[in-house]
């Protein structure tokens, strides 16, 4: 039973119950019937730090059989519950292991510490990650989900942290958004509250989750910044290419910049970046607009926040510039072949 303490912590979602039985014992190298024996070692005593907990390390898939589907969270306490154990593994298998997330050189534990904060950080969510000067700050209930702790916990830790000589200091470690009403530390302020954690936190396993986080945490937000970083090259130089292809003419009015016209043209997203990254420097999925039209593409749609698909586009100028229609019609469709149309979720 989880004790009201336990339900204080941030429950993993679905999507975070990543590995079921068969897939943890075979990236430790074992049988079922040997993971399972691990586990009965790991829960034996129930008066030391490890334990394992229902809908936190684990789910069940089958209560019947008690087969079951592990977080990273688990995974990661018991790869480290066998590497300091190893008279409960002879052969001692945690050490030999491939990283088999990320880093081949690396460990597993740390590897299901870095997946978790990949799969939680969206560097394209404003409410989750912020760019400023050039640094990344992450907002308060993403960090409290990154620890996987309650918020009264990371409050309570930021709260000391203050006290000491080497306080976080407004403007700099953290700031405020007054839109959201939230807080956003800096990614060294956020590690160090993780490290202050794996001193502190009474159970052991926690205390190895954020230790392993804090070694991991500033790497892995700035390998994402670099890749990010790429990613926006290759869009721009997608965008160059259609401007290209479309001679930097307006594929909607035909107009380019001359001394008749003061035309500015803009590459222009046929399914919007924020919901088809994978789609965001492919030339094929870009459009050439006049600048105003584009603007008003987006006015049309409710703001440039708003997801937006080739169809969202075919509206608009059956509504704006129905001459259009037709010319760009048969471009469109190609487009929506290409890419097999995809679509926006549901609840968008």
């Amino acid at each position: 039973m989880v004790s009201d303490k336990q339900k204080k912590v941030v429950q993993p979602d679905k999507n975070e119950f990543i590995l079921d039985e068969q897939e943890l014992a075979k990236v430790l190298g074992k049988t079922i019937q040997e993971l399972d024996e691990i586990v009965d070692f790991f829960d034996a005593d129930p008066e030391d730090d490890w334990d394992l907990v229902e809908n936190i390390d684990f789910r069940y898939s089958n209560v019947k059989f008690k087969k079951r589907v592990y977080s990273a969270q688990g995974a990661h306490a018991i790869a480290r519950y066998i590497d300091q154990h190893p008279q409960h593994d002879k052969r001692n298998l945690f050490k030999k292991i491939k990283d088999w997330v990320l880093d081949a050189k690396g460990k597993v534990r740390r590897s299901l510490v870095r997946q978790h904060i990949i799969t939680t950080l969206d560097l394209h969510d404003r409410s989750i990650i912020r760019i400023k000067n050039g640094e990344p700050y992450v907002f308060r209930k993403a960090c409290v989900k990154l620890l996987k702790t309650s918020y009264a916990k990371w409050n309570s830790v930021v709260k000391d942290i203050q006290k000491t000589s080497t306080p976080f200091i407004p403007g700099e470690h953290l700031d405020e958004d007054v839109d959201l009403q939230d807080t956003f530390f800096r990614g060294d302020a956020l590690s160090r509250v993780g490290l202050q954690l794996s001193k502190e936190l009474k159970n052991k396993q926690r205390r190895l989750w954020c230790e392993d986080f804090n070694l991991e945490c500033q790497a892995v937000i700035k390998r994402l910044m670099s890749e990010e970083e790429a990613r926006q090259k290759r869009i721009q130089t997608a965008k160059s290419k259609a401007k290209s292809r479309d001679k930097k003419r307006c594929q909607v009015t035909g107009k380019h910049k001359d001394k008749y016209n003061n035309v500015t043209v803009e590459a222009h997203h046929l399914y919007c970046t924020a919901y088809f990254p994978h789609l965001a420097d492919l030339e094929d999925n870009l459009l050439t607009l006049d600048s105003v039209i584009h603007q008003e593409f987006h006015t049309f749609m409710g703001g440039t926040q708003v997801p937006c698909t080739v169809d969202d586009f075919l509206m608009f100028l059956q509504i704006h510039y129905p001459d259009s229609t037709q010319r760009l019609g048969h471009r469109l469709d190609r487009v929506k072949k290409i890419f097999n149309d995809p679509q926006l979720p549901v609840e968008v």
